[in-house]
Formats: structure tokens, sequence, C-alpha cells
């Protein structure tokens, strides 16, 4: 279970975001621990946030065996982040590329983790450059929900 809180200057900017994560762990631990800590980690997706409040559970229950696979629980934290983007690029009334554009991580910023950046980071210029293939997308890409 996912709860997010987000907040958003008017020009686009993330301002603070409070991620809330309930994993199903099943009857046993198994890689639980990994996939909250992973899940935690990237709960704020590929976007520079200075203010977070993250809390993360695993909680044993009677399901079948939760796993890791494909992801280790960032997809569905990212999936979370994307959502909250999408609400905001509506309410503020801000193209949905440019919102992700003006808050994307780039080289030398630093993770909520704490981890700072130096490679492996598309810097904003190459997304600058996508930005123009978003535009020339068939209208049906881009419509509002």
């Amino acid at each position: 279970m996912l709860h997010y809180k987000t907040g958003f200057s008017k020009e686009g900017k993330i301002l603070a975001n409070q991620a809330k994560i309930t994993l199903d762990a099943g009857p046993y631990t198994d890689t639980s621990p990994i996939v909250l800590d992973q899940a935690c980690i990237f709960s704020c997706g590929p976007y520079d946030v200075l203010n977070v409040d993250i809390e993360g559970w695993a909680v044993f229950t009677n399901n079948a065996n939760g796993g890791a696979m494909r992801g280790y629980g960032i997809n569905q934290v990212v999936f979370a982040m994307e959502q909250q983007l999408d609400i905001a690029s509506e309410l503020l009334e801000i193209d949905p590329f440019e919102l992700r554009l003006i808050n994307a991580l780039d080289m030398g910023k630093r993770m909520v983790s704490g981890e700072i950046l130096r490679a492996s980071v598309p810097s904003k210029r190459q997304s600058g450059r996508r930005k123009k293939l978003w535009l020339h997308c068939p209208r049906f890409c881009r419509q509002k929900r």
C-alpha cells in the first residue's frame, strides 16, 4: 500500500514529498528488507526533492510468500510518484514533460538516500532534446485524462 503527499510551488518545483510505504511480506521476511530499502531509496523517482518524509514497513500477512522480481519495489513507488506529477501538471497547468524536466535529477545532485549522482544520469540538456520528440508525438499520446 502506498500513500503519497507531495507539495509543489506555483512554478512546478517539488517542495516536499511524504511517502508511506507498506509492503506485504507474506509469512516470512525473505527479501522484504531489501525490497523495502530500495522502495524507500527510490520513492521520489528520478526527481530532485529536498524535503522528504519517508516511512516504510514490511508486514507479515497470511498471503503467499512475497518476493522481489524485476525492480525490487522500485516500480511501484516510481509509479506512485509519476502519478503525483501527472496530477500536479494538470492542476498547475504545466506540460507534464516540462514538469518532469523542472524537477529532474542531474549529475552532482543528491538523491533522497544522500547518494550524490556521478554517472548514469541523463542531463537536463539531453532531456530537453527528448521534449522535441514529445511535441511531435501524435495528439493521443498527450491527451489529458
